[in-house]
């Protein structure tokens, strides 16, 4: 009998060892698929121009994907459970960001700006060579700062948000919704680009992590040396830059736009709404020849095909239906959108529109473009008000 009580009492208090332990450890409710990799960046080409005309660290793409965007990315509903964790264990749950070390190429930032590295977009064709005239940074949440740049060493975090769960409030759940989202700032490099040493496609390619850190998942993480992959699987998102074509024009930059046009409050009923004027200024070589400029369009067009209006654009907030925004040239002349093939590529017998340059003058001359926008009714489908929002970006082309 002695010893079957010692039995008992064994059992017992390892039962309860057991129970402790697992209250005190995050676990994983839904794994997060390792592919595809969330891919952010511009769809669109980017226009390289001369450093005399693009100043080092000028902005050639700057674009937001969120926490529910990345979830929906892979097929996951926001409000799904990710992680499971103990409430006593809330001040130590975060979500991690790091530039991963692939050939050695990320030990070094290429720029600093403002305090954030800036890193080489590599291309690998035998030796590994930068893009050129192209560096790029990811930062954790919608903006541009210092402390959520993404280093080279995974020992960056930030607390994350979650929610009480609603069946046992002794346990908070972290969803897909609660992760902050990556920005991606891609700025010109402070090299010059030449005709013979141009990369004609920044390549689609994995470029960093954003993963959760709590208690039994990545915790051991700053150990890693920034090299590999968060080391629990399906606790991290893979980050990746769009691919997309570029084009170098050295004899011309945009040193002026409006950069936000606002259209403002109109009734269904009273549609094409009044034109709102805006303007870019473009600087060039004076006597430039063969330079044309164009309007590319956002994911809406490119997916749809049309190039006739700029159709509106959910992911930056726009609501409204049955509506699109037309845009036009000085003498009110609708201009049509370029035309993106599959692959970003835009070729040279497109809807460019050619710009006349000042042949005599000093060194380089400025010219004001401009431009209107105004909302027009489009398609069969019935108007129903909203928010109006879209994005367009102007280009130069020479040929």
């Amino acid at each position: 009998m002695i010893i079957n009580n010692t039995i008992k009492l064994t059992i017992y208090a390892t039962l309860l060892l057991s129970s402790f332990w697992a209250n005190a450890t995050c676990s994983i409710v839904t794994q997060i698929p390792s592919l595809p990799a969330v891919q952010i960046g511009s769809l669109n080409p980017i226009t390289i121009s001369g450093l005399q005309f693009q100043p080092s660290g000028t902005t050639l793409s700057l674009d937001y994907v969120s926490g529910a965007q990345m979830s929906e990315l892979h097929g996951i509903n926001p409000e799904t459970v990710l992680f499971r964790c103990a409430a006593t264990d809330a001040s130590q749950i975060f979500e991690g960001f790091y530039m991963f070390r692939a050939f050695s190429e990320n030990l070094t930032p290429a720029q600093t700006i403002n305090g954030s590295p800036y890193w080489p977009i590599w291309v690998t064709s035998g030796t590994n060579s930068p893009i050129s005239g192209v560096n790029y940074e990811f930062f954790l949440g919608n903006g541009i700062n210092a402390s959520t740049a993404f280093g080279n060493q995974p020992n960056w975090s930030k607390r994350i948000d979650y929610d009480i769960d609603p069946n046992n409030s002794n346990f908070i759940l972290i969803k897909g919704k609660h992760f902050s989202g990556v920005t991606n700032h891609q700025v010109r490099s402070n090299i010059a680009v030449t005709a013979s040493g141009f990369n004609p496609e920044i390549p689609s390619a994995v470029r960093g992590f954003v993963f959760f850190r709590g208690p039994g998942i990545n915790d051991t993480m700053a150990s890693n040396g920034g090299n590999g992959t968060p080391n629990t699987y399906g606790s991290f998102y893979r980050i990746g830059l769009h691919g997309t074509s570029t084009s170098t024009i050295n004899s011309c930059g945009l040193e002026r736009n409006d950069s936000n046009v606002a259209l403002g409050t109109h009734s269904s009923n009273a549609l094409p709404s009044s034109p709102v004027n805006f303007s870019v200024t473009v600087k060039c070589t004076t006597g430039a020849t063969g330079v044309y400029y164009g309007f590319a369009p956002g994911i809406e067009n490119i997916s749809n095909n049309v190039t006739d209006v700029l159709l509106l654009d959910p992911n930056l907030g726009a609501t409204a239906k049955g509506v699109a925004i037309e845009i036009s040239d000085s003498n009110n002349g609708k201009i049509p959108l370029l035309n993106i093939a599959s692959g970003g590529v835009i070729s040279s017998s497109n809807n460019w529109k050619p710009l006349s340059i000042p042949s005599s003058g000093g060194p380089t001359s400025s010219l004001d473009v401009n431009f209107s926008a105004r909302i027009v009714q489009y398609s069969s489908e019935p108007v129903t008000p909203g928010i109006v929002r879209s994005k367009a970006t102007f280009m130069l082309n020479q040929h």
